[in-house]
């Protein structure tokens, strides 16, 4: 987590000594810090752990059965002050008797000289449904997306959407940091938002079947 400030929590009680901050909100476990910087802090455990973050009046996701799915994409976009830039990551997958197959497409220095390549990908029913077990127990709630903001010139944007036979399922972030919490879920036309990192979570299950090897290359042609 990035900090330019103290923060200590003592009883309940939430003090700050952050430059640029005019404002902080207690709500459940977190302490939301909006200024120039818009971030999410866990209450710590007294043992210096992190708790984690289920508000008392949180909903949950309808269940989403991987016999139901039709089809998957993921979008994984990136621009700021590089060479590099953007980079970007795309995955259109369909269901099928091996789990979801599709195709994947790499792209780099899109503002220069683009460097792109695509390859056929596949993700194996058991792994398909565990990423889809990590989503099921996400906590939601009703409020707007604010995305967490940390430094400027680096401008993430992820997304994994899943349509099954009765619904889509949206998570997308624009947020910086680690896990780009918090995240906007849409489930159908509702709009929630998640203060946990269970959609990263489930993409980092999927993490290893996504090709990520032929990016990196290309990342290496652009900027050898």
């Amino acid at each position: 987590m990035v900090f330019t400030g103290v923060i200590w929590i003592e009883d309940g009680q939430y003090l700050v000594n952050a430059p640029f901050t005019t404002s902080l909100i207690p709500q459940a476990n977190l302490l939301l810090v909006d200024g120039y910087f818009d971030y999410v802090m866990h209450k710590g455990e007294a043992d210096g752990g992190f708790q984690p973050y289920d508000p008392a009046n949180a909903t949950r996701l309808p269940p989403v059965e991987s016999s139901t799915v039709i089809s998957a994409s993921i979008v994984d976009f990136w621009t700021g002050l590089s060479p590099l830039a953007p980079v970007e990551s795309q995955y259109e997958l369909h269901a099928a008797e091996e789990g979801l197959v599709g195709m994947a497409f790499f792209s780099v220095a899109g503002y220069e000289n683009p460097i792109t390549a695509t390859t056929a990908i596949s993700v194996p029913p058991a792994v398909w449904q565990e990423a889809l077990a990590v989503v099921a127990d996400m906590p939601l709630e009703t409020g707007p997306y604010l995305p967490a903001f940390y430094v400027t010139d680096d401008y993430p944007s992820v997304a994994l959407v899943i349509k099954t036979a009765d619904n889509e399922f949206r998570f997308e972030s624009q947020s910086q940091g680690q896990d780009y919490v918090p995240w906007k879920v849409l489930v159908n036309d509702q709009e929630f938002v998640t203060y946990s990192d269970y959609p990263a979570k489930a993409l980092q299950v999927l993490e290893p079947y996504l090709a990520r090897q032929v990016l990196e290359g290309l990342k290496e042609q652009a900027w050898p």
